[in-house]
Order: structure tokens, then C-alpha cells, then sequence
């Protein structure tokens, strides 16, 4: 994953996309607990982990974990040099996350061939 430094402020980073999907401009999950990982979209990663979730992530329910199977939200730093855990994530950070749309399929650019792979998987797991 090519990254580079962003500003919370800016909304979602170029390098903040999907990497199943090409999705860019909302939430993104990654796995927990690895060192190397890709970003996937709330339908990729509900498509690879065969999960059902709640969409709408209200960033005032203490209770609710925005994890879908091992995924867990992708927080960075700004400078892009540390990935969050659910517990240890600033202020911030957080409210950069939840502000993020959660469903991209409204920001989602034209339909590449890889977005019509992603998509024909998904039809065809369902």
C-alpha cells in the first residue's frame, strides 16, 4: 500500500481506497492484529467475512463495535506512520473515521473491471 501523509480535515487520502473494489471517499476496515494488510470497503469486507452488520456506525454508542469479523476500522495517524486499535485511537482520529461515509456507492467513480469482478464475487456468494 503506497500511503503518504494526509490531513483529517481533507476528508479521505487518493491512497484510502478499497483494495478489492477500488471504492474511495468512505470507511474502510482492515484485519486486526497483522503488520501487512489491505483496506476493504463495508461490502467488501462483509463479503469476505460473510458477516451481517449494523451500516449506520453512531460514533455515541460506547457499546457497539464497528468490527465486521476480524476487520476492524482503518484509523491511522495523519502521518500515516501508526494503525489504530478500537481502544487505543485519539479523539481525532475517530471522528475522521465515523465522518467518512460508510455505503460508497455513491462515491464510487465509473465502473472498472475490477469493481465488475468485485461485483460479480459478491452476486455470486450471495
Amino acid at each position: 500500500m503506497n500511503t503518504e501523509a494526509f490531513s483529517y480535515k481533507d476528508g479521505a487520502p487518493k491512497w484510502y481506497r478499497c483494495a478489492a473494489c477500488d471504492a474511495h471517499g468512505g470507511k474502510l476496515w482492515r484485519p486486526a492484529g497483522v503488520k501487512f494488510f489491505t483496506l476493504l470497503c463495508v461490502q467488501c469486507s462483509m463479503g469476505e467475512q460473510r458477516a451481517r452488520c449494523r451500516v449506520h456506525i453512531p460514533e455515541t454508542d460506547p457499546e457497539y463495535s464497528a468490527a465486521i469479523g476480524n476487520r476492524v476500522p482503518a484509523i491511522s495517524d495523519e502521518s500515516v506512520t501508526v494503525w489504530y486499535g478500537s481502544d487505543d485511537c485519539p479523539v481525532p482520529a475517530r471522528l475522521w473515521w465515523f465522518n467518512l461515509p460508510t455505503v460508497l456507492d455513491d462515491v464510487k467513480d465509473e465502473p472498472t473491471p475490477q469493481r465488475r469482478r468485485a461485483k460479480a464475487a459478491r452476486r455470486k456468494a450471495d
